[in-house]
């Protein structure tokens, strides 16, 4: 009898091999070269407002701390805006992280360790996360938010 020749293989046969994502996200991992703590939306803490107008506040603990991450710049996500006279300039960035990570919407990504020492230090803010089956990674799109308040 002659083969089928259809293009979605044999009948009977999965599509996708059973744990795929499993065993191909351990080869993503070796690609992160930087290193970011994730904290939740609320990042600035408990802020308190001093008698001689000092501000004080509490040191929020990460969601997800000293986790290996893949950066680039969206140059598509860059936005520049008037604001009264001066001009603000948004960046976008693709944050990649584990798949297993919950990172909310807001959540604020701070740059600990890179490659580009340009980002070290900079705090974006997740404006996107990508979700679904057949995902090796977490993707965070991020935006450089001068507005967002930094975490410590």
């Amino acid at each position: 009898m002659p083969r089928a020749k259809r293009a979605f293989g044999r009948p009977g046969t999965r599509v996708v091999p059973k744990n795929w994502e499993a065993n191909h996200a351990p080869v993503l991992t070796t690609t992160r070269t930087a290193t970011v703590d994730i904290f939740g939306p609320s990042a600035a803490g408990a802020v308190e407002v001093n008698d001689d107008l000092t501000v004080t506040g509490s040191d929020p603990t990460p969601l997800a701390a000293n986790q290996t991450a893949r950066i680039q710049a969206l140059s598509s996500q860059e936005t520049r805006d008037l604001v009264g006279d001066q001009e603000q300039v948004s960046a976008g960035y693709l944050v990649v992280v584990d798949f297993a990570l919950d990172v909310p919407f807001k959540a604020v990504v701070h740059v600990k360790v890179c490659t580009d020492t340009s980002l070290v230090d900079k705090r974006l803010v997740v404006r996107k996360i990508a979700r679904g089956s057949l995902r090796w990674e977490r993707d965070l799109w991020c935006v450089d938010d001068l507005t967002a308040p930094p975490p410590d």
